[in-house]
Formats: C-alpha cells, sequence, structure tokens
C-alpha cells in the first residue's frame, strides 16, 4: 500500500518535471504515465 506523503512526493515531482518542460508536456506525459 502506497503511503499518502510517497504518492504527493511522486505527484510533485512530476509536475515539477512537467512545469520545467512544457514545450514536450505532451510526450513526457505520456512517457511517466505509461
Amino acid at each position: 500500500m502506497v503511503s499518502h506523503r510517497g504518492l504527493l512526493l511522486g505527484l510533485s515531482v512530476i509536475a515539477d518535471f512537467q512545469a520545467s518542460t512544457e514545450g514536450e508536456g505532451g510526450k513526457l506525459e505520456f512517457a511517466t504515465t505509461s
């Protein structure tokens, strides 16, 4: 079972990563969710 803290940390890292690479957000989002 995943802890809420770990889940929130993962989401914040992904969000920060996408924000820093908005130009290719579509491709990166697909890669991270698949």
